[in-house]
């Protein structure tokens, strides 16, 4: 691994404070099950300059059962999910979700927080940079993601991956920003009366802008290295 600083935090006023002073290249760290082996394996298109451990903030573990329903603290161990009476007395499939994780040895280190923010589990993603170079896959801001005709046995891929604050590759390259995928899934399920209101938000003469339109979408489409 590449050389980081690392701070232990007792308070989430303290975790945030150091956040905000390496602004953005620090990572938070509890369990570590998901993190130090992304760290070792060099994934991260930015490695962090800080690690900055809040496992010792008890405030952010807890199992609580109440009239409301079950609240549980992010830094909650899923061991002490899966052993919890009140969680397997009201809520066994959580229970069930709970033991399905990992080993032993994970679930006593991992927590609720960590597995929920982890890293995507996808094997193209998560490839070594020192074995062959780093993939540049779609979430590390490359055009393709590989993992949709390619190895996605543990994935759930749902339409066109969006990442906050970054347009898809169709929608990026048109001059009008036209919401293709959004019209192409209107149009899938039949509902022109939907996707004609997308398609017009931004372009009010698509009859005719369409008659001398350089299709800037179809070449930069994310598709285009897979089919026609």
């Amino acid at each position: 691994m590449r050389p980081f600083e690392h701070f232990t935090v007792r308070t989430t006023e303290e975790a945030i404070e150091l956040l905000g002073r390496f602004d953005g290249k620090a990572r938070l760290i509890a369990g570590g099950t998901a993190l130090i082996p992304a760290l070792k394996a060099d994934i991260f298109p930015n490695y962090p300059k800080a690690l900055i451990n809040i496992k010792e903030i008890g405030d952010l573990q807890f199992i609580r059962a109440g009239k409301e329903g079950l609240r549980i603290g992010t830094l909650t161990k899923l061991e002490e999910i899966a052993e919890s009476q009140s969680v397997k007395k009201d809520y066994p499939i959580l229970q069930k979700a709970a033991l399905s994780v990992g080993t032993p040895q994970v679930r006593r280190m991992g927590t609720v927080g960590g597995n929920i923010c982890q890293e995507p589990r996808c094997w193209y993603y998560w490839y070594p940079h020192q074995i062959g170079g780093r993939i540049v896959c779609y979430l590390k801001g490359g055009r393709h993601c590989y993992a949709l005709t390619g190895e996605n046995q543990y994935h759930s891929i749902f339409g066109c991956y969006r990442e906050a604050n970054r347009p898809v590759a169709c929608v990026e390259a048109c001059p009008a920003s036209t919401d293709v995928p959004s019209i192409l899934e209107k149009l899938k399920g039949k509902d022109l009366q939907e996707a004609a209101r997308i398609l017009l938000d931004v372009n009010p003469i698509p009859a005719v802008t369409g008659r001398v339109c350089p299709h800037f979408c179809e070449s930069e489409c994310s598709r285009n290295g897979f089919d026609e």
